[in-house]
């Protein structure tokens, strides 16, 4: 079966991205087509290496965020929103592989996981306000990439709601307006 082909360049070199690609103990030959049809009888025989590393990682993982900006603090799952501009993700990766963090569709950075498979990873300059979509691949040492990880997806509200407008009230209801899906907290500006 052929499993591969490409055209020499001018000095007489080529590189062929085998697919499938091949496992250890196959036997890789190859033959030589030129323009008038002509070909080759067949190169010597390529053992592929016992010690080939043709798999790829598994798919990594985007576990969480971290939101280290008050008042609300702590693990920040898909979805949710945060006031924190540099959220920290982690997550878990083949060991030693490369994580390479995509940011709303671009490569934006990598990180190698540890020795448990763990990474992390803050971004260098502020998010602005509004939704930010992250992926991982990991790639091993021998250059096999795994499948991009789920979405993750955050929300960033760095914003303060204007201040809500008190309009009437009969001593046991109040009403007004403000942003919508606030929370308005009534106080008695007379207790001390």
């Amino acid at each position: 079966d052929v499993v591969g082909t490409a055209v020499v360049d001018a000095e007489g070199n080529f590189s062929v991205e085998l697919s499938p690609e091949q496992e250890a103990g196959n036997t890789l030959t190859a033959t030589a087509t030129d323009a008038a049809g002509n070909e080759s009888a067949a190169s010597a025989a390529l053992n592929v290496p016992e010690d080939a590393d043709v798999t790829a990682p598994n798919t990594p993982t985007i576990t969480s965020a971290t939101d280290d900006v008050a008042a609300d603090t702590g693990a920040l799952a898909s979805g949710d929103s945060t006031n924190d501009a540099t959220p920290a993700l982690t997550g878990s990766a083949e060991a030693g592989s490369t994580v390479t963090i995509t940011h709303n569709g671009e490569v934006v950075d990598s990180v190698t996981a540890d020795a448990n498979g763990a990474w992390s990873y803050t971004p260098s300059t502020e998010l602005t306000d509004g939704e930010h979509v992250f992926s991982v691949t990991a790639t091993d040492a021998a250059g096999n990439e795994s499948a991009s990880s789920g979405e993750f997806t955050l929300t960033v509200d760095t914003t303060a709601p204007d201040a809500p407008i008190l309009s009437e009230t009969d001593g046991t209801t109040v009403a007004g307006t403000g942003e919508a899906g606030t929370t308005v907290e009534i106080t008695n500006a007379n207790d001390d």
